[in-house]
């Protein structure tokens, strides 16, 4: 996913996740992201370069029989 952003994101180191500056009830969309992602053993990578904030999930899928 990518949206173009015209303020600077800082990611937090710990989470991965970039940290919100509105106040304490913001975020939670990616913490469910996050959640979702622990939940099918999955990864998350969010970035910030050139005003693009780009949001990428990496998962195994495997097959259930094996």
């Amino acid at each position: 996913m990518q949206n173009p952003c015209k303020e600077p994101v800082i990611i937090d180191n710990d989470t991965g996740l970039p940290k919100s500056h509105k106040g304490q009830n913001h975020g939670f969309g990616m913490k469910s992201i996050s959640a979702f992602c622990d939940n099918i053993k999955g990864t998350i990578e969010c970035q910030c370069e050139e005003g693009i904030f780009s949001l990428t999930m990496f998962t195994k899928f495997f097959n259930a029989q094996n």
